[in-house]
């Protein structure tokens, strides 16, 4: 999944936002239509889920750039997509209430194809440049900078910045990034780690054969938490920016980064312990303190521009280093 992401995250900063989003759009369609013929044939489902992986990669580490347009709402929109990404997993809760109501698996999928491109499509050809600049001016509008605009009147205030940035190499000898690496490598550790769990025979054990689809269920429920609770630590850290942050420095960020970053470690420690005992209310417990942790944890973005400006000319998983 990171190496993807990893790839995704070059294809951004060599072909830009629009062309990117182009591609997404193409491989959500398709991929949507693809897993509405798998009743016909079932080998469509691994060609159909790749490209809609590979398109909601590419679709996340853009969303996550667009809210440097917005300086005032920056942190706030960051930890906002990185909720609606975690919480996307719950999506199928809506495939399946569907389904249950008595519309057909490629009734479903050729409506959600359709749903794609009527969403996607205006906001690609009237809401996307071409590359976000990489210092963003508090003018800067996406509207006025739309490729589209660019095509039609040929204004050159709308071209991209070329302008060259820091090199990889130069962050790569920089002893902070492997610190950053070390951390979101713990985090992702403990979120793999709880998923595996839970497709493991620790839901049997903990409650019985019963207990395994309950706390499943119970859990894609519970997903739609992290979209919620994501919306504190970056309203947090936006007022502690504004309070505590002199000019020229990010103390108040760091001190909200720091608090929450707490939060997460401490409630994935939680959860975990509360995972070794018997019983269902344990199970239950368990689940919600992941989650929480893992919604208090997804601030990576926010910290790699902290810490690196928008200069650097790659992506880490949900980091925006352009």
């Amino acid at each position: 999944m990171s190496s993807s992401s990893l790839l995704s995250g070059a294809l951004i900063t060599k072909w830009g936002h629009f062309t990117c989003s182009v591609i997404s759009l193409f491989f959500t369609t398709v991929g949507f239509l693809l897993l509405a013929l798998i009743s016909i044939n079932q080998n469509f489902l691994f060609p159909g889920y790749l490209l809609i992986s590979t398109a909601g990669f590419l679709g996340h580490l853009m969303n996550v750039q667009v809210p440097r347009t917005i300086p005032k709402l920056t942190v706030i929109l960051m930890t906002t997509f990185a909720g609606l990404y975690s919480a996307s997993s719950s999506s199928f809760l809506a495939i399946q209430y569907l389904h249950d109501q008595g519309y057909s698996i490629n009734s479903i999928f050729c409506a959600l194809a359709i749903l794609t491109i009527v969403l996607k499509l205006p906001r690609i050809l009237f809401l996307t440049p071409h590359h976000l600049p990489k210092n963003v001016s508090a003018d800067f509008s996406l509207f006025r900078n739309r490729v589209l605009c660019n095509i039609i009147e040929d204004n050159e205030e709308n071209q991209m910045d070329t302008t060259s940035g820091a090199s990889l190499k130069t962050i790569l000898c920089e002893p902070m990034i492997y610190f950053i690496c070390l951390g979101y490598s713990a985090f992702s550790l403990r979120s793999l780690t709880f998923a595996a769990w839970m497709g493991s025979s620790w839901p049997t054990w903990i409650g019985g054969e019963h207990f395994q689809i309950a706390l499943n269920n119970f859990k894609e429920y519970a997903n739609l938490l992290t979209l919620s609770l994501s919306f504190i630590p970056g309203l947090t850290i936006t007022i502690l920016d504004r309070k505590l942050s002199q000019e020229g420095n990010n103390f108040g960020k760091a001190i909200g980064l720091a608090v929450f970053y707490s939060l997460c470690s401490v409630l994935f420690v939680a959860s975990g312990i509360l995972g070794s005992f018997e019983g269902e209310i344990f199970g239950y417990s368990s689940v919600v303190t992941a989650l929480l942790g893992r919604a208090f944890g997804s601030l990576w973005p926010t910290l790699l521009l902290l810490v690196y400006p928008p200069k650097v000319k790659t992506y880490l998983k949900c980091f925006s280093l352009k």
